[in-house]
Formats: structure tokens, C-alpha cells, sequence
């Protein structure tokens, strides 16, 4: 295993006891191997099978991950995922969950003269809904790799399904366009240019078309877009080419270098988070490059207890592969805003 992904899995908090654990759980769902059977009856952890619902899986049907592997794959996405990390995250105790939504807070004011009646304010709040859509992670593997040390291949399973699940969710809060392949939800990006949310959108100066064309002042407006109450915990959101092109460019224009956060990358004091995919280099007019602001305020994560996994070895049995598929069920809710009040995350668009 390299150091990269054992850097990762001790991140997070997953040990070599628990990725021998998930190897001989692989290999004993997967391959049947007896052996890996009976480590796990030591062990005590069950293999829960699950009955046969589509062709995918054999005719004896899949397993239900085990609570021990299950919280491998959920620790890891969970430190994967940007959404995951910085959202506000909602446990789904069924398929549909409302959450109240703060419009307008009540408001102070002096009561002078004396013995006037004090003017009334209302809180008020409305309503999101999440329902929880179902993904799915298919990986073809070639049998041989079973053969591995037991240990790797528990890493391998767990970096597979974790990285898939904490990429979707990560694509659907940022760049999600309501269509099917995004399970309908619309992303921060695209809700910022839909006409309906301009008071969060700063675009940039002409002929600014690229990151490599942003200005510090076409930064520095769209930040001033941000309410005083999102500053506290704001961050940068942009894609690799991002940060090179662009902050790590402005960083070096003003004499310093991208700085250090207690997690990573920072520009201006201001931690950064990678989200691969947003917009990269080349034009990019009328596209949000870069986003700013408070995720916590502005996603609502509504995650699905459960992930499952089933597999196949006899649906290519002729390339001598198995198939795994893993899927977990989540939704994700973007407010930012209208067109007269920005929200706790705010963008900013290249300009031709």
C-alpha cells in the first residue's frame, strides 16, 4: 500500500486492524473464501446476506456491509467529501426529512418615551425538504487482485467506494443542473447564474474570461457580495486550475506565496477547498470560477443511514472479473439567496 493512501486511511482514524478486517470481508463476499469466513465468525463480525433484487447480483444475493466495514467507508467519505466536511449534515431517519429554514429574526428596538407600547418583530422561518436519492458505485476487478495481501485489498475497497460517493455528493452541491445525471439537484454554480440569485454574483471586469485573468479587484468584489454573518467560517471554493491560475497568481503578484490553513491551502487568511469540478483553465465566460462563503449556511446535507453492497462473479465470468457495486442514499439542498439579498455563499463569473 502506498504512503499516499495509508496517509489517508490514518487520517481517517481507520487502523490496520480494520483494513485487515475489510479485506477478509471482501474476499470472504466476494470469493467465498472460507478462510476469510472464519476469521470473520472469530471475530464476531456477521455477514448479513441480502436477497437477489436485479441481475446484478447472484442468485443468492448480495451482503449488507457489516457495522464495522460500514464505518470504514462512512469515515472516510466523510473526510473525502467537502460537502460532507463543511455542509450542514442532516441524518434522514427515513426517506424524506423537513428541516426549518430562519427568513427573518426578531429585531430590537429602544422603547422611548416610557410606557409606549413596545413594537413587535416577527421570527420567521420556512421549510426545506430533503428526499433521499440512491447512487451507485460499479467497480469490474480482476479476480487475481483477491490474491493480494489481505490488507491492501481492505484499503483498496474502502478508497474505491469512499472516493466515488464523496465525488457525487461534492458534483451535486457545486455544479449539479436538476437533470437526471445529478439525481435533480441544482448545485451552488448553477443556481448562482440562473437569473433568480444575482445579489450573490460579482462578475468580472472585461475582458477577465479565464483564472488566469482574474483580478484582485474582481475578488475583492465578489467577496464584498458576502453578509457580515458568513464570515466567520468562510472559505474558497474553486478547482485545482483555480487555485494555480488564479490565487496562487494574485498571491505571488502581491509578493507572498498561497499560505497555510490548520487543513490545507489558504489565500488572504481565508481557508481553500479543491472541488474538482468546477471550471478549469481556458474561457469560462458566464461561468461561476470561483465561490466564497459559508457551506454550513448554504447546503443542507440530508444523509440516509446504510450503505449496502452487493456483487457478481458470474456476470463476467468470461473475463475471469467480479463486479462490485456499493450505493448509499442522500440529498442536497442549495439556498443562497435572490436577486435582492445575497446568501452565505457567494460567486464569482468570468466576463468575455
Amino acid at each position: 500500500m502506498s504512503n499516499h493512501r495509508r496517509l489517508l486511511l490514518t487520517r481517517a482514524g481507520i487502523t490496520e486492524k480494520q483494513l485487515l478486517n475489510t479485506g477478509h470481508y471482501v474476499r470472504a463476499t466476494i470469493m467465498d473464501n472460507t478462510a476469510s469466513i472464519a476469521f470473520l465468525a472469530d471475530a464476531g463480525i456477521p455477514l448479513r446476506q441480502e436477497k437477489a433484487s436485479s441481475t446484478l447480483v447472484d442468485s443468492a444475493g448480495g451482503y449488507l456491509v457489516a457495522n464495522e466495514v460500514e464505518q470504514n467507508i462512512i469515515s472516510l467519505r466523510d473526510n473525502f467529501g467537502i460537502v460532507r466536511q463543511y455542509a450542514s449534515v442532516l441524518p434522514m431517519g427515513s426517506d424524506e426529512r423537513s428541516w426549518p429554514r430562519r427568513v427573518a429574526g426578531v429585531t430590537a428596538n429602544f422603547v422611548q418615551p416610557e410606557n409606549i407600547a413596545i413594537a413587535e418583530s416577527q421570527l420567521s422561518f420556512d421549510e426545506i425538504t430533503l428526499i433521499a436519492k440512491k447512487i451507485a458505485a460499479s467497480i469490474r476487478i480482476s479476480n487475481e487482485l483477491f490474491e493480494d495481501e489481505i490488507v491492501a485489498l481492505g484499503a483498496w475497497f474502502i478508497l474505491e467506494i469512499s472516493a466515488a460517493f464523496a465525488r457525487r455528493e461534492d458534483d451535486c452541491a457545486f455544479v449539479g443542473d436538476g437533470t437526471s445525471a445529478f439525481g435533480g439537484i441544482r448545485g451552488i454554480c448553477n443556481l448562482l447564474v440562473d437569473g433568480s440569485h444575482n445579489a450573490g454574483k460579482a462578475a468580472a471586469a472585461s475582458p477577465n474570461s479565464s483564472l488566469d485573468k482574474i483580478s484582485t479587484t474582481d475578488i475583492s468584489n465578489m467577496m464584498g457580495l458576502l453578509p457580515s454573518f458568513a464570515w466567520a467560517n468562510a472559505r474558497w471554493y474553486t478547482s485545482g486550475p483555480g487555485v494555480g491560475l488564479c490565487l496562487a497568481r494574485l498571491a505571488a503578484v502581491s509578493g507572498g506565496n498561497i499560505g497555510k490553513a490548520p487543513d490545507g491551502l489558504a489565500y488572504m487568511g481565508f481557508p481553500i477547498s479543491i472541488v474538482p469540478s468546477m471550471p478549469g483553465a481556458g474561457s469560462q465566460v458566464g461561468k461561476v470560477v470561483i465561490a466564497f462563503g459559508d457551506l454550513s449556511l448554504a447546503v443542507a446535507l440530508g444523509s440516509r443511514t446504510g450503505v449496502s453492497i452487493r456483487n457478481s462473479s458470474d456476470r463476467y465470468l468470461d473475463s475471469d472479473q467480479t463486479i462490485v457495486r456499493g450505493t448509499e442514499r442522500f440529498d442536497v439542498v442549495v439556498s443562497i439567496g435572490d436577486n435582492t439579498s445575497p446568501g452565505a455563499v457567494v460567486g464569482l463569473t468570468a466576463t468575455s
